[in-house]
């Protein structure tokens, strides 16, 4: 796609420059008098109306000027496709670690409430029976966020990786 732009813009610049324009004289009325007006168009505009042709090559220098032009605005394309892959790193980056806060988050909620679950254990072979449950059910928890967990970071890692490549280019 940049290389049909690129193509595009390229011959709009080199390619020599025709065009026909009418020129007409017409009486108009103006404040009560007759006057004659000069009218350039592209279409005739009077029955008598002149035809101007212009026929315009554009130059070596022009063209080079030109493609000089193509090259800045590449450049400048190319500039903010960086700028724009960095931000969204940069997003990216932000949007990691707040769902890493909030995973941190979710898991010392889970925690907290199977531990005042446990604090109502009796103190018999039921209550101890109840508690190693509770206990499992923790170690499952804690082992489910922290697969989670890195799996966010990794990203993070990835992700601040990407984002170095592009501001060291």
């Amino acid at each position: 796609m940049k290389n049909i732009v690129l193509t595009a813009a390229i011959l709009i610049f080199t390619m020599p420059v025709q065009g026909v324009m009418y020129k007409c004289e017409i009486q108009e009325e103006s404040y009560g008098e007759m006057v004659t007006r000069t009218h350039y168009t592209q279409i005739p505009c009077a029955e008598d109306a002149q035809q101007l042709n212009f026929d315009y090559q554009i130059s070596d220098e022009n063209r080079a000027t030109s493609q000089e032009r193509v090259d800045d605005l590449q450049r400048v394309l190319e500039q903010g496709k960086k700028e724009e892959k960095i931000k969204a790193l940069t997003r990216m980056k932000s949007s990691l670690h707040n769902q890493l806060a909030t995973e941190q988050s979710a898991m010392e909620q889970e925690l907290n409430a199977l531990k005042a679950k446990k604090r109502f254990a009796a103190n018999n072979a039921a209550g101890a029976q109840w508690e190693q449950s509770i206990s499992d059910e923790m170690l499952a928890v804690t082992q489910k966020y922290k697969v989670k967990i890195e799996i966010i970071r990794s990203q993070m890692d990835n992700t601040q990786k990407q984002l170095e490549i592009e501001m060291a280019n």
